[in-house]
């Protein structure tokens, strides 16, 4: 449950100038990398994030990496050094070391989105940390004796490691030593009677676990105090920081590119891995928005440090489990480009091995022989072997393999019910008699993206979510999102990512089963009242996202008609308000002006129209309303069957090839650019168009329900239906189609989409800290609006 977590200590206000007068050295003198004395006054000054970030600006990050990049990537391997040095000896663990090990993770988070910046083309990230080497001297750097006796030492700083540290990386030395930095006993969790007092293990220890809950039962030390949730909350943002190398990638090539610190992290040289990823589902689980009974007591009670730890282990979950591998020429190009160097030849063939384990050899005892001659070659000419580079790729993300082996009931639904329930907090608050009288969650997009990692990463979790537990906990808060967004430029996203995941869950035939249930009009949302069920909801809620919005939505627009398509044949009823919505909505998209606007303009009206063929075939007996719809409607469809292109439109194809003073190239060039429809463009989508069960039905009913009318001069609906209801259409209509289910896929734009958007809520949570350098950001537009000082 929720709990009481002190704010961190504050610095010494007396220390505040002492900090700034070391950080100040930095950028104006050459420091010496023997200088024990001024590192350890800079890294033991006891102070908060707070004070790291005002008195170490970001201009300051980049002033040291322009014009002093020698003592820039000192204090970043002393830093790695510190860590390491930590994380490895047991003996260490006391106050004072503690505090100098937060202080150096909070430096270097402070640091490190700034340090991944490659846009002047220096390399400094790889350079420092891949490459074990100090950066190239550029016309910048105008501090002197960067090649003197300094820069020796520079070079033969890795010579110095302790504990088996010598050679590698400093990127996988940092990401290991923060690894296992998150399960120590006595800085992050509490020390364990009669266990070891290092932690370093490749296996699920449930005894480090930071929480009870799935895989947990119960805890056998106490709860972690104040301190312990601050080292993880520090040491969890570092990770998220060495991983933001997306947020400087153009959208268009995110997929393209290769982020080496995620990919790190997640790969099967990590440690800690199983144990994390529990670690942080529970952090998020056992999340509770704040529910009281009294109007507005939620807004008293609620907790900021708690939302803080619950955001960050979420973004940092996501972001393991949701990483994938680019096009494996990607790596192999990444591959050639970390063997320029011969000066890093053991950090070289460190890299180049661990490359070579997702391109080539998954055997260990094939990866050991392939160690062993690049250790040969390494002593003939200082570098690694090229050969043995292929084309499988066998490496695993062992975050998603955590998630694929999860098959436990009891911990899925335990997994399922604890998010969904924080996800209720939206419905909830929004449905209050006292307008605004609960606070409302700012997690709700984080909890909604671990769902969808969840789902489509776990067979287990998604069949025991269908059979076992109950799908509409999470029908209700997604589809409560999809209408409160789909109108609101800011919430655009929301809309695409709730949509995808409606798509990914109608490809799920329990899923679309359990919308069967009767709806109990208990979500706030504005729709015309029915008496239904859930299944009537999507029907009506999708046609008022739909009509008159298809510009604002046309990315997904085809997505939430195949969501339509793939639910229909399980509908066992459908009410009479959203069957004329459905017919209405056909209506919309087989008129001339839709049909004649763009080449793909008719594949809303096939979609629609499977709809009506499975709930004809499949559903007959509970589908009246919709048979009466057609029925009312029956001229809609032969108007689509005998549609052709009679002239071609006044349009700006036409209007752009009306002067007769233009030459005949002139012409051609503005033919090739815009599209005319033709009428054998018609007839090339006609032929796919299942309307042979639909004018079966209407050949065979309409004239029955006519003469019925005629005969008891009916003239309301109701008699009509029931005589609906008393039909049969068995014999005929031809044979019922084969059910098609379209499953959600990923693609080049959808993943970089995906990458982008979870990007997104990572910068927006850490806005005010001012993690990220705003002006760097290429994934996404950032716009600052400044308020007016007057107001």
């Amino acid at each position: 449950g929720k709990h009481k977590i002190k704010k961190s200590k504050m610095g010494n206000a007396e220390t505040r100038p002492e900090v700034a007068d070391h950080i100040n050295k930095l950028k104006l003198e050459t420091i010496d990398i023997d200088d024990d004395e001024y590192f350890n006054a800079l890294f033991d000054f006891p102070r908060t994030e707070d004070d790291v970030y005002d008195l170490f600006t970001q201009m300051d990050v980049k002033v040291l990496k322009e014009k002093r990049p020698h003592n820039l990537t000192i204090l970043i391997w002393k830093i790695i050094q510190c860590l390491r040095r930590f994380a490895y000896t047991p003996l260490l663990i006391n106050p004072t070391n503690n505090s100098r090990a937060t202080n150096c993770i909070i430096i270097m988070t402070r640091m490190m989105p700034i340090l991944l910046d490659n846009s002047n083309g220096d390399d400094f990230a790889r350079h420092v940390f891949w490459l074990n080497e100090k950066p190239p001297m550029t016309p910048k750097n105008v501090e002197s004796g960067t090649d003197g006796p300094e820069s020796s030492s520079l070079e033969n700083i890795s010579k110095s490691e302790t504990a088996n540290g010598a050679g590698v990386p400093y990127a996988a030395q940092l990401v290991d030593a923060l690894f296992k930095m998150l399960f120590y006993p006595g800085f992050t969790v509490y020390p364990h009677s009669g266990s070891v007092t290092t932690v370093d293990f490749y296996d699920f220890d449930p005894s480090f676990c930071w929480y009870a809950g799935a895989m947990v039962k119960k805890l056998d030390s106490p709860e972690a105090i104040s301190d312990m949730f601050w080292a993880r909350y520090h040491i969890k943002k570092c990770l998220v920081a060495c991983f933001s190398g997306d947020l400087l990638v153009n959208p268009k090539n995110v997929v393209q590119s290769f982020n080496p610190w995620i990919w790190l992290a997640t790969s099967r040289y990590t440690k800690n891995v199983t144990t994390l990823f529990w670690s942080l589902i529970n952090a998020v689980c056992r999340y509770e928005p704040d529910s009281s009974m009294l109007p507005y007591m939620s807004y008293m009670t609620s907790h900021e440090e708690y939302d803080r730890f619950t955001d960050l282990a979420a973004h940092l979950l996501c972001l393991l489990m949701d990483f994938k591998l680019p096009p494996t020429e990607v790596i192999s190009e990444c591959l050639q480009n970390s063997v320029i160097h011969q000066k890093a030849a053991v950090s070289i063939r460190y890299f180049k091995l661990e490359m070579e384990s997702i391109l080539h050899k998954s055997n260990d005892e094939e990866n050991e022989e392939e160690e062993k001659k690049a250790e040969e070659d390494d002593n003939q000419d200082g570098t690694g072997s090229d050969e043995g580079i292929g084309s499988t790729i066998v490496y695993s993300n062992k975050f998603t393999e955590v998630i694929s082996e999860i098959r436990s009931k009891t911990d899925c639904l335990h997994i399922y019910d604890s998010l969904t329930n924080i996800l209720q907090n939206l419905v909830d608050c929004n449905n209050t008699y006292l307008p605004g009288s609960m606070k409302q969650i700012e997690c709700h997009k984080e909890i909604l993206y671990i769902l969808w990692c969840l789902v489509h990463k776990s067979e287990a979790f998604m069949f025991n979510l269908q059979y076992h537990g109950n799908p509409l906990k999470l029908f209700k808060p997604l589809i409560y999102l999809m209408l409160d967004s789909y109108d609101d430029p800011s919430k655009i996203s929301v809309f695409y990512f709730t949509s995808f995941v409606f798509l990914h869950l109608s490809s799920e035939r329990e899923f679309c089963v359990s919308l069967n249930e009767p709806y109990e009009n208990d979500l706030p949302v504005d729709l015309p009242l029915f008496n239904g069920t859930y299944g009537d909801l999507v029907f009506i809620a999708f046609h008022k996202i739909i009509i008159g919005n298809e510009e604002k939505i046309h990315t997904v627009l085809n997505g939430l008609l195949t969501i339509l398509a793939n639910i229909s044949p399980y509908m066992m009823s459908i009410t009479l308000v959203a069957a004329v919505k459905m017919v209405s909505m056909f209506e919309y998209f087989i008129a001339r002006k839709w049909l004649l606007s763009k080449e793909d303009s008719y594949v809303p009206a096939l979609h629609l129209l499977e709809v009506f063929v499975y709930m004809i075939h499949y559903q007959y007996a509970g589908s009246t309303n919709l048979v009466y719809a057609i029925l009312r409607r029956k001229s809609l469809f032969e108007q689509l069957r005998s549609f052709s292109v009679e002239a071609a439109p006044i349009s700006a194809n036409s209007a752009l090839n009306s002067g007769q003073d233009k030459e005949e190239e002139s012409k051609e060039i503005v033919q090739s650019r815009y599209w005319v429809p033709t009428n054998e463009w018609v007839e090339s989508w006609k032929s796919q168009l299942k309307l042979e069960s639909v004018q079966r039905l209407i050949h065979n009913l309409f004239p029955r329900v006519e003469a019925h009318c005629v005969k008891n001069d009916i003239d309301d609906e109701e008699p009509i239906l029931a005589f609906l209801k008393r039909t049969t259409m068995v014999g005929l209509l031809p044979l019922p189609p084969q059910i098609v289910i379209r499953k959600f896929h990923y693609g080049i734009e959808t993943q970089n989409w995906f990458i982008g958007y979870l990007w997104r809520l990572v910068f927006l949570k850490n806005q005010k800290s001012g993690l990220f350098d705003n002006e760097a950001i290429k994934l996404f537009t950032v716009s600052i609006v400044r308020a007016d000082p007057s107001e």
